[in-house]
């Protein structure tokens, strides 16, 4: 099976690395990119995964309303996922749970076998949250992987100094911007 991804990501995708940080202006295919490859991998295989940002007052403002539109369209994934109001179920095992890291930070605590975590407007995340939010994944979980998205704000903002400026061993870390977005490849992932 193959998914349409950005050429510019596919190292992103096909890395050993932990923790995976896309950044870059908007309309760069970061969201859209991860979306594509974590419902790809979520109907290969049965994953948990964990899609958080600062704030989630609505599960249709967050990444469900992307995965869901993106599912939908595509007659090889529409009929293996089920939408729930919170979360989304792949036939397989597969689910997407939805959370904000603001109010919901002891829930993403006891979270347990996540193998996924994706971030999405990461430049909000803390030292602080990140020192949560990352044991939680990765200490729990072999294989785990965390998936962190940002338009970067100030270049004293924790995420960007911690992942773009010294980024950890186990870290691979690529900007992209719109012009970056025009090309698409398709990913085959065994």
């Amino acid at each position: 099976m193959r998914i349409k991804l950005n050429p510019k990501l596919k190292h992103i995708w096909t890395s050993k690395k932990d923790i995976r940080v896309l950044y870059g202006g908007r309309s760069s295919s970061k969201t859209e990119d991860v979306a594509g490859f974590l419902i790809f991998l979520s109907d290969t295989y049965s994953l948990k995964i964990a899609c958080i940002r600062m704030f989630q007052a609505n599960i249709e403002q967050s990444v469900y309303s992307v995965l869901k539109r993106k599912i939908e369209a595509d007659d090889r994934f529409k009929d293996n996922f089920v939408f729930t109001q919170n979360s989304i179920k792949n036939k397989n095992g597969s689910q997407f749970i939805f959370f904000g890291w603001e109010r919901n930070t002891d829930q993403i605590k006891g979270l347990d076998d996540v193998d996924v975590m994706w971030v999405e407007e990461g430049h909000t995340l803390t030292e602080e949250k990140w020192e949560i939010i990352e044991p939680t994944i990765s200490l729990r979980k072999e294989n785990s992987m965390i998936i962190i998205v940002f338009n970067p704000q100030l270049d004293t903002d924790f995420v960007y100094k911690r992942f773009v400026i010294n980024p950890p061993e186990n870290c691979i870390t690529q900007k992209i911007n719109y012009l970056d977005s025009l090309n698409k490849y398709y990913l085959k992932i065994i």
